[in-house]
């Protein structure tokens, strides 16, 4: 059937329906459904095809739309990251971001740009086998530097092991017209994969140059904790109250691993982190209903943000420790078990 922009037409898999805006090398076409969303399609799929919706596709919106890039979830077996030149040539500042899941398997991703000292979170969420999301409408190329990610594949019945990567890719590489890659169904596109099954690393379609050089430096200074890492730690239990000791030294002593750390800002929000871990575990545990919380005497920092975590709890009170055991460097917390959320009550 020979499809034309502008056709009406429904699909063999879904009840959806959409109007054809691009047809793609007679293999994929782009719908726009009736809220202007744009989605691709594979043409085995479309069961009907007319031309009555044709005067009611936007003509300009058509000639003016940049072609986005769209992997065939048939022909790769690969996890990628996909960076789209979402300007005019020639001035690229800023691009758009796709991470495409072209196996067989639901993943749940977690993706860090690392700038510098600077650790930000670009992207925490599930994508569906054979699907795809875009990250960022507008991710600035200044901004990208070193991505560190760890993908976690779900399927029933079986435990697979997360898979950690991380890489570095120059701005300058990005903003530059030439080192994108342009055809028929793909679009102007640099695509890196970030976990691959299938060995396609050199298909012409990879075209960029992506640095090794500081891999073993990011493992060593930022670690993504396994998902089942929390069920390993152990708390210091003593009747009903646990205490939790948040000294660096002694939560890496607890914890029974090496960590580094570049900075004091990653110290304290490990500090944080450990905090609220030993809380939610508490407040979970039915015969706990005590915490000590160990800060020691130092600037005062840490005890300012564990006492702004406690606030986040309305079932907590605290106050001051026993100055008898632990001095000025500790905070005792009492969980309130039956708290009415509604009403504001404890009783």
């Amino acid at each position: 059937m020979d499809f034309q922009i502008g056709d009406l037409i429904s699909f063999l898999d879904s009840t959806e329906k959409g109007i054809i805006k691009e047809v793609r090398n007679n293999s994929y076409i782009i719908a726009v459904d009736e809220f202007e969303i744009e989605y691709p399609k594979s043409i085995k799929i479309i069961k009907t095809g007319s031309n009555k919706a044709k005067e009611s596709v936007d003509n300009t919106l058509i000639e003016e739309s940049k072609e986005v890039f769209i992997l065939d979830p048939f022909s790769l077996n690969n996890v990628s990251i996909c960076f789209i030149s979402s300007e005019i040539k020639h001035e690229l500042k800023s691009l758009r971001t796709f991470i495409y899941n072209n196996t067989d398997t639901n993943i749940l991703i977690v993706l860090y740009n690392q700038l510098g000292l600077k650790t930000e979170l670009v992207f925490d969420g599930r994508i569906g086998c054979n699907n795809q999301i875009e990250i960022s409408k507008s991710i600035k190329l200044e901004e990208i530097n070193q991505l560190i990610y760890q993908i976690i594949f779900s399927k029933p019945n079986e435990i697979i092991a997360p898979y950690n990567g991380n890489f570095k890719i120059k701005s300058k590489y990005l903003s530059d017209p030439k080192n994108f890659t342009h055809n028929t169904n793909y679009g102007d596109a640099i695509i890196k994969s970030l976990y691959d099954n299938n060995d396609i690393i050199n298909k012409p379609l990879i075209i960029t140059q992506i640095e090794s050089s500081t891999l073993n430096y990011l493992s060593k200074k930022i670690i993504i904790p396994s998902a089942n890492q929390h069920l390993k730690e152990k708390y210091i239990i003593k009747n009903d109250t646990i205490e939790l000791d948040l000294h660096l030294n002694k939560l890496i002593e607890r914890l029974n691993k090496d960590k580094e750390f570049s900075n004091d800002f990653e110290i304290l929000e490990f500090q944080k982190s450990e905090c609220r871990k030993g809380i939610e575990y508490a407040i979970q545990n039915d015969k706990i209903t005590k915490i000590i919380l160990i800060h020691g005497n130092g600037t005062g920092k840490l005890r300012s943000e564990i006492e702004k975590i406690i606030k986040e709890y309305e079932n907590l009170q605290s106050q001051d420790a026993s100055f008898k055991e632990y001095g000025f460097g500790a905070i005792f917390v009492k969980i309130i078990k039956n708290f009415n959320k509604n009403k504001n009550i404890f009783y």
